[in-house]
């Protein structure tokens, strides 16, 4: 088992220093292209970062997909199999539907009572990224379906695809000499990454492990499985979106608060940040499915030998995140050019903390979903989600007294703070049974 999950942590990084080698390499070509208007460029990382969120906004149903295709009834039933396979490809059709949904509606309300004011090309903006999400979002079922097999690795490609389609979209925008629209950028980007996910479901989902076609002529019959999936998710779905407006939504506060320029300069730190807590979140992908078949097969001398296995990953992580950051203003000077940003402390500190409560978040979570503890994840991250939103509403209404420091990135430190130390306290709790 260790084997495996070595094997699937080293494709793992391997695809992701790709992509966070493009995540990087991006933001000198963004400023080329946008002609260092930092508004301009602010509002589409916004957006864009706000899309892909979208993009990962699945009810939580992958989540409860793949915990469930490990269970011993799914894996030696191939019928039970389909039909919790063909469960989820309707619930992720309906999730796109409505994400769809709400995007024609936000666009028909809100610019046609405000058309004289908005253009064209940003209600166009808002009705393609519908109709991305609507055919985008079954084919994400390879996802679940590769990681209950194993099979990180292609998985890892799926999730990391968005970044390297994004990085060779605006590549080519740069060599043609074409200005950054956010417009002709999103369209040459849904191109793309439809083009990529219809051919990997198919080569590597579809064709090889027969994913069911057929559906019962009974419209009941198709939709009540994907009803009761969608209704076992909705634990997973409340840890994934705590998470998102935790740490993961920061650009969109930032446009809420009219200052999109700010969102250039959270991208010069999170863009390094994030090797670290996404590196970190591949790492976690395999021990999250090995942990979770020892808990099956009820081998508790393999979940505490995963467990420690995973915490001196973190450790190592840590001490990476350190030494860094020590080194932050030369990795900068290098990058963008000597002195043409100068790092602030506040806020260099601040990221410090936050990638450590990320991955530390990370960790535990995956020893808690690998034990299928999903409620009282939800309840601690939806707490630490309230604490953040009370923190910025304090700063818009002026009641906020430490005004030396970025608000948005103080408000994701603080709320993740107070998570990942109840979670830490929830995980040691559980560990104690496999002692």
């Amino acid at each position: 088992m260790n084997k495996l999950i070595l094997s699937n942590v080293g494709g793992l990084l391997l695809i992701k220093s790709l992509t966070m080698g493009a995540a990087l390499a991006i933001i000198p070509i963004y400023i080329e292209i946008f002609n260092s208007d930092s508004k301009a460029l602010g509002n589409w990382l916004a957006f864009f970062s706000f899309l892909t969120i979208l993009q990962n906004f699945d009810f939580g149903v992958l989540s409860t997909l793949k915990n469930k295709l490990i269970a011993p009834s799914f894996v030696n039933d191939s019928s039970e199999r389909h039909l919790i396979i063909r469960a989820g490809l309707i619930s992720l059709l309906i999730i796109g539907c409505c994400l769809s949904i709400i995007f024609i509606v936000i666009a028909i309300l809100f610019f046609g009572l405000n058309y004289k004011a908005i253009s064209n090309d940003i209600f166009l903006l808002f009705i393609v990224t519908s109709i991305f999400l609507l055919i985008f979002f079954p084919f994400k079922i390879s996802i679940p379906i590769l990681q209950s097999l194993q099979r990180n690795g292609l998985a890892g490609v799926a999730i990391s695809a968005p970044q390297l389609i994004i990085f060779g979209v605006v590549f080519v925008f740069y060599l043609a000499g074409l200005e950054g629209s956010t417009l002709h950028l999103l369209i040459f980007y849904i191109a793309c990454c439809l083009f990529f996910y219809i051919a990997f479901f198919f080569y590597f989902t579809y064709l090889p492990f027969k994913i069911p076609h057929r559906l019962s002529k009974n419209l009941i019959d198709r939709i009540r499985p994907s009803i009761k999936l969608l209704k076992s998710s909705l634990w997973f779905f409340s840890v994934q979106l705590s998470l998102i407006f935790i740490f993961y939504s920061n650009e969109v506060f930032y446009i809420l608060l009219d200052t999109p320029d700010l969102v250039v300069r959270y991208q010069y730190y999170y863009r390094w940040y994030s090797l670290f807590f996404v590196g970190f979140s591949l790492i976690s992908l395999p021990f999250w499915s090995s942990m979770r078949q020892a808990v099956v097969d009820s081998c508790d001398t393999e979940v505490r030998n995963l467990t420690k296995f995973l915490l001196f990953l973190l450790f190592i992580t840590f001490l990476a995140i350190f030494v860094f950051s020590y080194n932050f203003q030369f990795v900068l000077d290098i990058w963008l050019g000597r002195n043409f940003y100068v790092v602030e402390f506040s806020i260099l500190l601040m990221f410090n903390l936050m990638a450590c409560c990320i991955c530390l978040n990370l960790a535990v979570s995956t020893v808690l979903n690998s034990l299928n503890i999903i409620k009282g994840q939800a309840l601690v991250l939806i707490f630490a989600g309230f604490v953040k939103l009370v923190i910025i509403l304090m700063y818009r209404n002026d009641l906020f007294i430490i005004s030396d420091y970025d608000v948005v990135i103080l408000s994701s430190v603080v709320s993740g703070c107070i998570a990942t130390v109840l979670l830490v306290i929830m995980t040691r709790r559980e560990l104690k049974r496999f002692l």
